[in-house]
């Protein structure tokens, strides 16, 4: 009986010890799209900019990962919201240009990818 115990204590220690390792890694790499694919349910452009801004926040500062090249990403983001909200483009258009540019930004990636494994 004591050595079923010692075991079932062991093999609780050992999933524990897995599954905490699993959510202190799993997320550390977070694509930076990540955080906008999450608010793909707001109605607004704005309102999807203020949604992926605030995932980010929450999920870095909760210390689980922060997501690199986000300044950048954002800062685009906010740019084309601004462009919406002074009535210069129009949502279909900020979107437009948003498709666009994560298109261009995952294509330099993956050549990125490509060059470093040469």
């Amino acid at each position: 009986m004591e050595t079923m115990i010692r075991r079932a204590m062991l093999v609780a220690t050992a999933l524990g010890t897995v599954s905490l390792a699993g959510c202190l890694t799993e997320t550390t790499n977070i694509p930076v799209w990540a955080h906008f694919d999450a608010c793909n349910d707001r109605g607004t452009f704005h309102e999807w900019v203020a949604c992926a801004k605030l995932n980010r926040e929450a999920i870095c500062y909760t210390g689980r990962a922060c997501s690199l090249g986000f300044p950048d990403v954002i800062a685009y983001a906010e740019t084309l919201d601004q462009a919406v909200q002074r009535r210069q483009i129009s949502e279909p258009e900020a979107r437009s240009k948003w498709a666009e540019f994560r298109a261009d930004r995952d294509r330099a990636q993956t050549q990125a990818t490509r060059d470093a494994t040469r």
